[in-house]
């Protein structure tokens, strides 16, 4: 009835106000409410050749400098994002913050940037794995190499944050414990650099790296503010206290078959050290050692590491896993010194 009525007053106007009417003289289909707001149908606001609007694109042109910029109509919430025009995403409707975690990993992840006279090397490894403690000597070397060229970060990861599973089951087929004791003897009999307990992974068998882990990190947390050494000390052979108290832990374990698994065992081994224990005790229970150790799990997977040790150069460009010589770690390392686009796309 509405729509007969209004048919009724646009025949009794005269012949030039239905002009001024756009699409007045169009099928009823076609035609606009003039009453109706103009965001009723987005197409036609936008403008087409149905609309009132005089472009005939389907999106409308983006401003011109001095025009002023247009806001962006907000989209509902889970309606994904809106395809603009060139391709061109629009932007979520609303700034998310980010979190204080997801704030230090992104710090953890770019802190190349804070210094670029340096090359900087991530270090991972877990604390209970044989080839690890052998690598130590190299990672050593580099440091008596290349002095301040290089900054070293050391990574723990889980590769025996499960003993029983990853030795028990893993190795259940081929002896077990007993099995793997003797698979790291006859691995290490031509080492002559490192020392191998005959009854490793016979006793005081640690259930878990995790522990020795958070401590490390806890270590690291306290270097990081201050609270100990950063500094290469005499006493420990050129070696800082963190690392130094790694080195110790490993040979703790591989030399001594002591439980590094056990929060009491290290805390005599930083204690003999005059590591503050104190303070390392309250980053573990306030949870700032277990958040660094979440983050070198996140840096793992971000570069995907295989496995114990790896050494990842060059933001994550190039990685050397395992038993690697040290001519080769050598080699990549000035190679980076000496050509800082290396591992960039290049023509050969």
């Amino acid at each position: 009835m509405a729509g007969r009525q209004r048919r009724m007053a646009l025949q009794q106007q005269p012949a030039a106000a239905r002009r001024r009417q756009p699409g007045a003289d169009l099928p009823r289909r076609h035609q606009r409410d003039p009453g109706a707001p103009a965001a009723e149908n987005p197409r036609r606001a936008a403008g087409n050749r149905y609309g009132t609007g005089a472009s005939r694109h389907r999106h409308p042109r983006p401003a011109l400098a001095g025009q002023g910029e247009k806001t962006p109509r907000r989209r509902p919430r889970g309606a994904g994002p809106q395809r603009q025009p060139h391709g061109r995403i629009e932007p979520a409707d609303r700034w998310q913050p980010l979190s204080e975690y997801e704030y230090a990993r992104n710090n953890a992840m770019s802190d190349t940037a804070s210094n670029t006279d340096s090359i900087h090397i991530e270090i991972f490894s877990d604390v209970l794995c044989v080839w690890a403690y052998s690598a130590q000597i190299r990672f050593d070397q580099l440091k008596r190499d290349f002095g301040d060229q290089l900054r070293l970060q050391y990574r723990y990861i889980p590769i025996f944050a499960a003993v029983e599973k990853r030795i028990g089951q893993g190795w259940k087929d081929k002896g077990g414990f007993a099995g793997f004791n003797q698979h790291l003897l006859k691995t290490a009999a031509g080492w002559d650099h490192i020392q191998l307990h005959p009854k490793i992974w016979l006793q005081n068998v640690p259930k878990s790296s995790t522990v020795p882990h958070l401590y490390l990190k806890a270590i690291q947390l306290l270097q990081d503010q201050g609270i100990i050494s950063a500094q290469a000390l005499a006493e420990h052979d050129g070696r800082s206290l963190l690392e130094a108290f790694s080195w110790r832990m490993r040979c703790a374990f591989f030399q001594e078959t002591q439980n590094i698994g056990e929060m009491s065992v290290l805390d005599g081994l930083a204690e003999a050290m005059d590591i503050p224990v104190v303070p390392v005790r309250e980053m573990l229970d306030n949870g700032a050692a277990h958040a660094a150790l979440q983050l070198d799990i996140d840096a793992r997977d971000q570069y995907m590491i295989p496995g114990s040790p790896t050494l990842v150069f060059n933001d994550g460009r190039q990685r050397l896993y395992g038993n690697v010589g040290y001519r080769i770690i050598e080699a990549n390392i000035r190679e980076l010194l000496h050509n800082r686009d290396s591992g960039e796309a290049s023509w050969c």
